[in-house]
């Protein structure tokens, strides 16, 4: 007699999956259907993206790099290192170029990675040993700070991180 109450369970079992109607290729399609909605939103969500390069010139500037590689090493074999610093108030930015000879050419690329809008730059005909510049209209946070300079004889250039912190 135990045999037939597990044959009513089983045809139990099967007359229940037919009510349903759920398979396993219903499974399939479902997770079809979710990963192309995912691949559609995904492509959808990379066009309204801006992807162009930070730099307008990018690819003239990589080809003019070993110039740009002469004026490291220039400046490595100078005695006294360009600092970069910020006051104690945080309104000025203060570049001491130390003893070295008297600046014929100066010029300070501010570069900020997050916002290409914000970038600037200054220059400067003659400088001696050092250079204050106001902070004030620029925004706290990360900034890359280039600069080149040349005397009579060579050029240099040196790039440093720096936070702006105005408290």
């Amino acid at each position: 007699m135990s045999q037939p109450v597990f044959t009513d369970l089983n045809k139990i079992e099967m007359e229940a999956e037919k009510k349903s109607g759920f398979h396993w290729g219903y499974a399939i399609l479902i997770f079809f259907i979710v990963y192309v909605s995912y691949l559609v939103f995904i492509v959808i969500k990379s066009k309204t993206y801006d992807h162009s390069l930070v730099m307008d010139n990018y690819y003239q500037h990589d080809l003019a790099y070993q110039k740009h590689y002469d004026k490291i090493v220039n400046r490595n074999l100078l005695e006294d290192d360009l600092e970069i610093s910020q006051d104690a108030l945080g309104q000025k930015l203060v570049l001491n170029f130390g003893d070295s000879t008297s600046i014929n050419k100066l010029r300070i690329d501010f570069y900020r990675a997050s916002d290409a809008s914000m970038d600037f730059s200054k220059s400067y005909a003659h400088i001696d040993e050092s250079i204050q510049i106001s902070t004030v209209d620029m925004i706290e946070g990360k900034w890359t700070i280039k600069v080149s300079w040349s005397d009579d004889i060579n050029q240099y250039f040196k790039a440093e991180e720096l936070i702006i912190n105005k408290s």
